[in-house]
């Protein structure tokens, strides 16, 4: 699944990152999600530091939303891959392949 949001927040610590979006609904509506991503030494492993998010404002993540709890209007997820406005993407789970075979099978 693929959200467009306004990243608001990022919440650098271990054991995982933490990505705060906000999807526009209606006027009156806002969706918040919490998308967990990998630790911050597994992205610094791939060349993604804190300051890769400053100044991000609308991004787009494929992620994979927590079955934990339904989604309304607060989301959780995992977090798969990031792209932003200028278009670079960046990985986001150093498993990324497990998670998108569970995706295309649609489970």
């Amino acid at each position: 699944m693929q959200v467009v949001g306004q990243l608001v927040d990022v919440e650098w610590r271990s054991p995982h990152v933490i990505l705060h979006l906000e999807l526009e609904q209606t006027p009156e509506s806002v969706q918040r999600w919490q998308v967990e991503i990998d630790s911050p030494q597994l992205l610094q492993s791939r060349g993604i530091n804190r300051s890769a998010f400053n100044g991000l404002n609308v991004v787009a993540i494929i992620l994979y939303p927590s079955m934990r709890q339904a989604c309304t209007d607060d989301c959780h997820a995992y977090g798969l891959s990031l792209t932003e406005p200028r278009g670079n993407s960046y990985t986001l789970r150093r498993d990324i392949s497990d998670w998108l075979t569970v995706l295309k099978r649609g489970n």
